[in-house]
């Protein structure tokens, strides 16, 4: 059963890794940005159909679909939204069906979504 993150052309990938002890001031505020207007204008002009960002403790978990494999390359290029203080563990396609963002709780701390006729949507739904 696809979701709808995987509707279409779209392909969904995992990064996996960790906050770097000594980094959560900068970290907080990233995660700030990521939730703010100006980020998801910037998210909205990559292919990106979805952006989730999760953190259990120092775990992180960014789900991000695309509608084109070189869109998510140059997204993950970015250095903005990769900061060196987030350490790569490890990658790939998640589990399919996803979890749905509401059922995430706390530790959903970004998400993101493109609507169908452009934009962005906040819901958590």
């Amino acid at each position: 059963m696809l979701t709808r993150m995987e509707q279409g052309s779209t392909q969904t990938r995992e990064w996996l890794g960790r906050l770097v002890p000594g980094h959560l001031d900068e970290h907080e505020a990233l995660i700030a940005w990521l939730n703010s207007d100006e980020a998801h204008a910037v998210l909205a002009r990559y292919p990106l159909v979805e952006y989730r960002l999760e953190q259990r403790g120092d775990a992180l978990k960014i789900t991000m679909s695309a509608t084109e494999p070189t869109g998510m390359i140059r997204f993950l290029r970015w250095d903005r939204v990769w900061p060196p203080y987030w350490e790569y563990q490890g990658g790939g396609r998640p589990r399919m069906p996803l979890p749905s963002p509401a059922s995430l709780g706390d530790a959903l701390r970004v998400y993101w979504r493109r609507r169908g006729g452009g934009g962005d949507d906040r819901d958590r739904d």
